[in-house]
């Protein structure tokens, strides 16, 4: 099968509905956790302080009776408490969300069944690309700070903010692409140093396939956000709707790029 043959038929995929059913109620359990959490933490912080700001409340101190400012105190302690111990346990579920999701829609793409037992396996891969993400971060960093100053010095400042833009694309869809390359490879065998290890095997041994797929859905997400800036500009709905609105394409664009990548290394894995 060709490249661009490969490519056409992932659009024909039926499972890039249902992924994107798994990643949309994610999202959604994960965002009515944060706002749930911000309310009541707004809530919280506005019963203790009564809408006041800091100056107000600095001038409300001095005012007080030694058993007003000791009661006030304890209310400041407690808010601190629920907002360290609050944020490690929303951390916590966001991390084991991402990692159910993760595991649902990789055990879909490769016709398993899911289980628990190697679910927990997915939050040690995720702790580990944790760290990873953070090496590749400061390293996109790097490239950026030399691009925008190559740019400079040539007098083509005007470019640098769009240089930005397309370097930052291509650095993520790379790292995206091997991110699901490891998926790919963890979902068969549930050991995590040798799945990174082995994805670097399949780059190796389908590379040929891989850089003709990489130009086309770097190709595919530059038509999608064009597409979405013609429409900003001429939307008449509010600006909330738009946001929704790019968020699902980005939702049925990963969802997409899941599928093609899998249709194009499809081979029966064994260790390298």
């Amino acid at each position: 099968m060709t490249a661009f043959k490969t490519y056409f038929s992932s659009f024909r995929g039926k499972e890039i509905g249902r992924i994107l059913l798994i990643d949309a109620a994610a999202f959604l359990v994960i965002t009515l956790l944060l706002l749930g959490s911000g309310r009541y933490l707004q809530a919280k912080t506005l019963a203790l302080t009564s809408g006041q700001s800091l100056n107000q409340i600095q001038e409300t101190l001095l005012t007080m009776t030694a058993e007003e400012t000791q009661a006030f105190l304890q209310g400041m302690r407690s808010l601190v408490t629920t907002i360290f111990i609050g944020g490690i346990l929303i951390t916590m579920s966001i991390f084991l969300m991402f990692s159910f999701s993760t595991a649902l829609i990789w055990n879909l793409l490769s016709g398993k069944k899911f289980s628990q037992q190697h679910y927990w396996r997915w939050n040690a891969l995720h702790l580990v690309f944790f760290f990873v993400a953070l090496i590749y971060a400061a390293f996109v960093f790097l490239i950026k700070l030399a691009v925008n100053q190559w740019l400079s010095r040539f007098y083509y400042g005007a470019f640098i903010p769009l240089m930005n833009q397309m370097v930052i694309s291509l650095l993520v869809l790379i790292f995206l692409l091997f991110l699901f390359l490891t998926y790919y490879s963890f979902v068969q065998r549930y050991k995590v140093f040798e799945s990174i290890g082995h994805a670097f095997y399949l780059i190796r041994l389908h590379w040929n396939q891989l850089w003709r797929m990489f130009l086309l859905a770097l190709l595919t997400g530059l038509i999608l956000n064009l597409l979405l800036t013609f429409l900003q500009r001429f939307f008449i709905y509010p600006q909330t709707a738009f946001i929704f609105l790019s968020g699902v394409i980005f939702l049925l664009y990963l969802a997409w790029l899941r599928l093609y990548l899998v249709q194009t290394v499809t081979v029966t894995l064994t260790p390298p």
